[in-house]
């Protein structure tokens, strides 16, 4: 309603007073689309209001059509906030107007149309519509319109689309390739780190980590409400180079690092740490490289609850830490008492020396590919040139930049913050409400559950080189020219570290006051977004600059 009543105070003053302007707080509150809507009235209304087609005295936008519609003004400052909207969208082309729209200045263009032809309260419904916070809803709740499938079974068709991408990519590939494989393994929730260390055993990879690009869980929530979570199923995928069976080899181990707990030192506004570079340091320091280790695996948590009488619904999914696989023995555990013995330790911003982590927005894509979180991939595809799922944009990323398992220490699909995965159904005219449970689809152990797909990054970690270098050149156009995209924006990947609120106070007010807003807020401590995450960044929480 804060915009509604800005937008209302800007036709009043536009009204009244063909000089007025809005505050600086006003400004700061409008949307680049408002902004410019804004911009443009006032030009016009200063227009106007020496024009010989309405008069100095006469009342704007009382009449028909002007006699002669003056053109949008030339706003350098307008330009310049547009430009950089369009910077930091993370698509462009078709997939990207669908997502964010069009450019703001047609908008404003559009608008100002309306203003000189219509009237000002033409002008300002046309506005509130086109730029208000409905206005994103009401794009979600339109009907994404499927493009005529070329093959009536649905399997051929996603596997012409993924044959077209494959062929899009020829170009783009790395002159020296490994095999990129996935193995996925059936699991639960209490349990899971040892399923996966008996499969590298049983499979071999553990005596051959040189073949592991790396592990991570499948980021979905799998199963009914009712199952308890350390009962709850779980899918894990191993990514490999391993094209032949290998012999049976020792069990490896796995060390897991909480990510509530503060073991980097990291002050307000300084980057926040990603699970990679805590658990690189750690193999670096027992002496660990990546041919040595099996993956580094972020740990996937989801929960759902709510939808009774009065409450909603809400289902969540995030990072509570990180799992490292590696081999067994005493280097590991004492390099994890050095440093927890140290802690807050000082890591420099960015990934340790000598290490690239690329971090990838699969959320974009996905909102274009799978509209909503409790159905399948979308096939045929709206964005058939876009991956259909991460897994592909995964493979695609160590294909073009030839990236050696012998380097990897991390390829996963997970996520960067705790969001909401409720599936909505863009279609409702209740786009607030979602279901907490998804439609069933196949799992890796044959039987069908329903599923809610959750993901927003693909990570992959590596010992750098210079190939590598002229790799990632290769993977830039690609974006460019294929992708039609910029997947490093928009992850929230190491954004910076939010200041601790009362944290000035000192620890004392602060429980205080805490206290005191918890009991405020006890009767509904769950939003429609699930239970609030309990800090605010992993591994470096609470800021070192707080009493």
């Amino acid at each position: 309603m804060g915009l509604f009543k800005n937008l209302k105070a800007m036709g009043q003053q536009i009204a009244t007073n063909m000089g007025g302007t809005l505050s600086e707080e006003q400004l700061a509150s409008l949307t680049p689309e408002q902004r410019a809507a804004y911009e443009q009235a006032m030009g016009s209304a200063a227009g106007a209001a020496g024009s010989p087609a309405t008069g100095a005295g006469s009342s704007f936008g009382a009449g028909g059509p002007a006699a002669t519609p003056a053109a949008v003004p030339a706003n350098a400052e307008y330009d310049e906030l547009v430009e950089s909207q369009l910077a930091s969208r993370v698509l462009f082309g078709p997939a990207g107007t669908f997502l964010y729209g069009g450019d703001p200045r047609d908008l404003g263009q559009s608008l100002h149309q309306t203003l000189q032809n219509d009237g000002l309260m033409a002008y300002m419904k046309t506005s509130w519509k086109a730029t208000g916070p409905q206005a994103r809803a009401e794009q979600a709740r339109s009907e994404m319109p499927p493009p005529e499938p070329e093959l009536a079974d649905p399997a051929q068709q996603f596997h012409r689309e993924w044959s077209r991408r494959e062929e899009a990519r020829g170009p783009y590939l790395a002159p020296a390739r490994f095999p990129v494989l996935f193995s996925r393994i059936a699991t639960q929730v209490d349990g899971a780190e040892e399923a996966v260390r008996r499969h590298l055993a049983e499979s071999g990879l553990a005596g051959r980590p040189e073949l592991v690009f790396g592990v991570y869980p499948v980021p979905a929530h799998i199963g009914g409400g009712l199952t308890r979570r350390k009962k709850r199923y779980v899918e894990w995928d191993v990514v490999h180079a391993a094209t032949e069976p290998l012999p049976a080899a020792p069990e490896p181990a796995s060390t897991w690092i909480a990510g509530h707990e503060r073991w980097v030192a990291r002050a307000s506004g300084e980057p926040s740490v990603l699970d990679e570079d805590l658990a690189i340091t750690l193999l670096a320091a027992a002496g660990i490289g990546p041919e040595r280790c099996t993956g580094v695996a972020r740990s996937f948590v989801s929960r759902t609850g709510g939808g009774g009488e009065g409450e909603p619904a809400w289902a969540v999914a995030g990072v509570d830490g990180v799992n490292v696989f590696h081999p067994a023995g005493g280097a590991m555990a004492g390099a994890l008492d050095q440093l927890r013995s140290a802690r807050p330790i000082v890591l420099a911003a960015g990934p340790p020396a000598g290490v690239h982590v690329q971090v990838l927005n699969w959320k974009a894509i996905a909102l274009v590919v799978q509209q909503r979180t409790g159905i399948a991939y979308l096939t045929p595809s709206p964005f058939p040139y876009l991956p259909n799922t991460p897994q592909e944009l995964l493979k695609a990323y160590i294909d073009i930049v030839g990236v050696n398992p012998f380097d990897s220490y991390a390829t996963s699909v997970s996520q960067e913050s705790t969001r909401s995965i409720l599936d909505r159904d863009p279609s409702s005219r209740f786009s607030s409400t979602g279901r907490t449970t998804g439609t069933s689809q196949a799992c890796v152990d044959g039987k069908s559950r329903p599923r809610l797909t959750s993901g927003s990054v693909v990570v992959v970690a590596y010992r750098d080189r210079p190939e590598y270098v002229t790799g990632r050149e290769r993977w830039a156009a690609y974006e460019r020219d294929v992708l039609q995209a910029r997947l490093d924006l928009g992850t929230e990947a190491r954004g910076p570290v939010s200041a601790m609120e009362y944290g000035s106070l000192g620890s004392g007010a602060r429980r205080l006051i805490q206290g005191v807003e918890m009991l405020a807020e006890i009767a509904s401590d769950v939003t429609s977004d699930g239970p609030a995450d309990e800090a605010p960044h992993r591994y470096c929480w609470p800021p070192t600059d707080v009493r």
